[in-house]
């Protein structure tokens, strides 16, 4: 005799045979997550000039949303009111980790003045590049790389930056003795 194999559907919680459950190629069982009544009940027709916001949830104009050449029908996921406010919302949480991370002071004289402190590398080697071989800007990373990043920074006062750049000029020897010592 052999047993019917059951999943749990995500919508209404029951466990149903896994012939209750559509094909879904991304999935690791290669089902979808809810079940086939769940799935007619979540269904909504849309009007043809409508789509569907995934971050508010709203069906809008197709006018609501900005243009994506590289999806299937030319236009963005996001409606243009949820990427105006999320894209804000992500800079302001960025800027707020950047300047927290400043205010742990220079490293090297305790200086706390954030207008004349600087995120620096404390190995280049690890530095986030792009594809190109530049390195990545730290405003124009993601939250989750920007934490990463920031794990192998210290904070240098512009004081300081200088002045090891000018005995990096002047003289190499005296700046690699310097660096011994830190």
């Amino acid at each position: 005799m052999s047993e019917h194999k059951k999943k749990l559907c995500y919508n209404c919680g029951l466990h149903k045979e896994i012939s209750n459950f559509a094909y879904a190629a991304r999935s690791k069982d290669k089902l979808r997550h809810h079940c086939h009544e769940c799935a007619l009940k979540e269904e909504r027709p849309l009007e043809v000039d409508q789509k569907r916001c995934p971050y508010c949830a709203k069906h809008l104009p197709k006018t609501n949303f900005g243009v994506n050449s590289r999806t299937r029908d030319g236009l963005k996921s996001i409606c243009k009111n949820c990427e105006k406010f999320g894209l804000a919302k992500v800079a302001k949480e960025k800027k707020k980790i950047l300047d927290d991370f400043k205010s742990q002071g220079c490293q090297i004289c305790g200086e706390k003045d954030i207008r004349v402190l600087e995120i620096d590398h404390k190995n280049r080697e690890t530095k986030s590049r792009t594809s190109g071989g530049k390195p990545i800007q730290l405003q124009h990373m993601k939250i989750s790389q920007l934490l990463r990043e920031l794990s192998d920074c210290w904070t240098l006062c512009i004081m300081y930056v200088e002045s090891i750049l000018k005995l990096l000029v002047f003289s190499f020897p005296s700046f690699l003795f310097i660096l011994c010592f830190l």
